[in-house]
């Protein structure tokens, strides 16, 4: 038996190619991108395996990931391959797949002159995810026939308790009762000792208009004072001997305002702008550092929600830019009060957004905005995810102003 590892252990050290053709010869799981599970690297290894003749491209079960983010198009194709049983996995709550927002106004118009019902089932389609329709047809089959074909998972255990509460209700429970979860994991297992704040879990540092105003960029938007605001604190906390061993985020709605934040941290050489013009962490900030013997990390990252999902991040800043000496009185007229929802919220109206940006943390969620905006009667209807963290971070957190 010795000789025979040896013999072995020979071939993976001399010969390491045929190892790994051996294992892609008799694999029975194979993993592609969507557009890429009819490609030609899959149908050559799929067609090699033993037991699989022609080029039939199906299997007995597909398992498609993230499959909320993927359009109509591109799920299909996959799906198209499953014989026995198809596994979408995803959160219909989050971000759906990508639009263009022109393109999806003008067909809401257009529809709208002719048949206002059919343009609102129009653009239903266009803004929700295939994976939430067939969600939501699989409750209704359930209705007539009692068979349950989804799973709801009721325990999540990335956050504080307190954090995983106020996601749940904001965003679950809201719609759905039975789509609210647990969290049962100690608040010992979220401690994260920064210096110059208590042990609490949720922070609003209020930035006030008088701070500095919005300005547009373009299609974007931002705002200077919050981006200075999150690089002070970023700066005090980072370095610190417990923030060295923890991983931070900074989430903003508008693409300009992920690039003021850049511009903030070069200051103390957090970030820097390359050869090709565009910003990057500086190196010693890109991985946790190695000397304190915790898995590579990515320490710090700087973008907008989409570039966030999926990931999660000990400690999240959520910068929220919207700022306006004043808002109006709500109008009375639904079609007016959703026009001034739109123009003084902007992408924080978004729902999806929202529960994206604020269920990225782990131990801290920091909300960098003007208080006054989510303390308006507006807000209530317009940004109601928002101004349930205000109230949770003046009971359970903490509420500090900007330049503390």
């Amino acid at each position: 038996s010795d000789a025979i590892l040896v013999e072995f252990l020979h071939e993976l050290e001399s010969n390491p190619s045929a190892a790994q053709r051996a294992v892609e010869d008799y694999g029975f799981v194979f993993a592609a991108t969507c557009q890429q599970s009819q490609g030609k690297a899959i149908t050559r290894r799929k067609t090699k395996a033993p037991g699989m003749h022609g080029s039939a491209m199906d299997y007995d079960t597909v398992i498609i990931d993230e499959a909320a983010r993927s359009s109509p198009r591109d799920l299909l194709i996959p799906m198209s391959q499953g014989r026995k049983r198809i596994i979408l996995v995803g959160d219909h709550r989050q971000l759906p797949h990508m639009i263009d927002e022109e393109i999806a106004r003008t067909l809401e118009e257009q529809g709208s002159r002719s048949d206002e019902r059919a343009a609102a089932t129009e653009a239903s389609h266009i803004r929700h995810s295939m994976f939430q329709y067939l969600l939501t047809r699989l409750k209704q089959l359930h209705a007539r026939d009692g068979i349950t074909r989804w799973v709801t998972l009721d325990q999540q255990f990335r956050m504080h308790q307190i954090l995983g509460d106020f996601v749940s209700d904001s965003f679950y429970r809201v719609h759905d009762p039975a789509e609210a979860f647990g969290s049962p994991l100690p608040a010992e297992s979220f401690v994260h000792g920064l210096p110059g704040i208590e042990e609490v879990p949720a922070i609003w540092i209020d930035v006030p208009a008088r701070a500095g105003k919005e300005e547009y960029v373009g299609t974007s938007r931002r705002r200077a004072a919050e981006a200075r605001e999150i690089a002070k604190w970023l700066e005090r906390w980072i370095d610190s001997p417990t923030g060295r061993r923890l991983t931070f985020g900074v989430i903003s709605f508008y693409k300009a305002q992920g690039t003021d934040v850049f511009q903030a941290l070069a200051v103390p050489g957090y970030t820097s702008r390359g050869p090709d013009d565009k910003w990057r962490i500086a190196e010693e900030y890109e991985l946790r550092p190695a000397e304190e013997n915790l898995p590579p990390e990515e320490r710090l990252r700087i973008g907008t929600v989409d570039s966030f999902q999926g990931m999660e991040f000990d400690v999240v800043f959520l910068s929220m830019v919207r700022s306006q000496a004043r808002v109006p009185d709500p109008s009375t007229d639904p079609a007016e009060r959703a026009e001034q929802e739109r123009k003084f919220y902007g992408h924080l109206t978004s729902p999806n957004r929202l529960c994206v940006s604020m269920s990225r943390q782990k131990r801290l969620l920091v909300v960098v905005g003007d208080k006054a905006m989510v303390e308006h009667e507006l807000a209530r209807e317009a940004v109601p995810g928002l101004v349930a963290f205000l109230n949770l971070c003046k009971t359970r957190g903490a509420v500090l102003a900007a330049g503390g």
